[in-house]
């Protein structure tokens, strides 16, 4: 889709994220949470390194560059750009943090291999996104993963 819309020769945003989670749909911060209640264990992969990042600060970054793009005429700054929550985590570390920030000491977290979780998915082991281009074309830079997900979880009354 995204060489589709580059051929096209039109002016175009391409905006990529990662590990994208929100208390809306289907995400690792729910499945987390949910599963956390139902057990006492949790097998987590601890060899997938991503950048987490909260749907709300994806939709402020988009909000913000709109008018200078749309001012600007979108050709002058358009292209694709990388948008994510700064630094990076494994699957391992981002659950025990929702479990640190939501005050669950009950559940264990162990640290697994990816060959230990089948799955017809195959993810890459790094999928870190740099968000340098965003950043020096729009002047925006999303804060660190862990502020996102304490901000996230204290909107719906789940930091302790």
């Amino acid at each position: 889709g995204e060489d589709a819309i580059r051929a096209s020769g039109a002016a175009h945003l391409i905006l990529r994220t990662a590990w994208l989670y929100s208390f809306v749909g289907k995400n690792f911060l729910r499945t987390i949470l949910r599963l956390a209640q139902e057990r006492e264990e949790l097998r987590i992969v601890n060899d997938q390194r991503g950048s987490p990042t909260y749907a709300a600060l994806l939709a402020d970054a988009t909000v913000n560059i709109l008018p200078p793009l749309l001012r600007d005429k979108a050709q002058e700054r358009g292209g694709t750009f990388h948008v994510a929550c700064a630094g990076s985590a494994t699957w391992y570390e981002f659950a025990k943090k929702i479990l640190e920030i939501g005050g669950n000491t009950r559940t264990r977290i162990i640290p697994i291999t990816t060959a230990e979780y089948p799955t017809p998915v195959r993810r890459p082991a790094y999928s870190v996104l740099s968000t340098a281009k965003f950043t020096k074309a729009f002047g925006i830079t999303l804060p660190p993963w862990e502020q996102g997900l304490r901000q996230c979880m204290m909107a719906h009354g789940l930091a302790k």
